[in-house]
């Protein structure tokens, strides 16, 4: 509808000075004094005017909406290849140093710690404990990916649909380790879990998952279904 909406509304606009010129020569007479000249520029200023300048308004909404969309798409892109590079180069002091583990390996070594602490059993204690232990480590990274959701979803350019689109392009950038630690997270942060419960698509992607963590990862996918 809205692909047919604006070539309608100019039809009309060109329509109605058109039906004032059939009633000039007498083909319409839905009046019975005799139009002239100035009652047509009286009829264009009261009837059709507005009408154009509708249309005119319209037009510039349309395009406003448009540029903003445009904006706020070029500005996730910016973001999320900002990401990208920043966990490609991830270090810190417990890293080890120059010679130590970078990005994703360092991350993948923060989660093995986390994911031990649940092989056979699910126990919070231990994993809550096992999580704020490296907190400090990843929590950069989690944090760089919180605030790229929540710019989406606060975004007036995006509708919902976009939203979710946009979203979920996010999340198939992510590796799997992310992924883990995002959903580990989640059980300590309150923001992060409702971010996740509303744009759940990231519960469903495929990602590493040795047999030693599938009790842990179903156990953590299960807590924001």
């Amino acid at each position: 509808m809205k692909r047919w909406f604006y070539p309608i509304m100019m039809l009309c606009a060109v329509a109605l000075p058109f039906l004032y010129y059939l009633r000039f020569h007498g083909f319409l007479t839905w009046a019975t004094d005799q139009p002239d000249w100035g009652s047509f520029g009286s009829y264009m200023s009261g009837v059709a005017g507005p009408l154009v300048s509708a249309i005119t308004l319209m037009f510039m909404v349309n395009s406003f909406r448009q540029q903003s969309r445009t904006s706020s798409a070029n500005m996730f892109m910016t973001l999320m290849s900002d990401h990208v590079a920043f966990v490609r180069g991830l270090r810190t002091e417990y890293s080890g140093g120059d010679g130590g583990y970078v990005g994703i390996e360092y991350l993948k070594r923060l989660w093995d710690h986390i994911a031990k602490s649940c092989v056979d059993k699910i126990y919070e204690q231990n994993l809550a404990i096992a999580t704020d232990e490296n907190l400090a480590e990843f929590l950069p990274v989690i944090s760089t990916i919180r605030g790229i959701i929540e710019f989406i979803d606060a975004d007036s350019g995006f509708s919902a649909e976009e939203k979710k689109k946009y979203i979920n392009l996010f999340y198939s950038r992510l590796s799997s380790v992310e992924i883990k630690l995002m959903l580990v997270h989640a059980q300590r942060q309150d923001e992060l879990a409702t971010l996740i419960e509303r744009y759940p698509a990231i519960l469903d992607l495929r990602i590493s998952e040795p047999e030693s963590e599938k009790l842990l990862l179903n156990y953590l996918r299960d807590s924001r279904r």
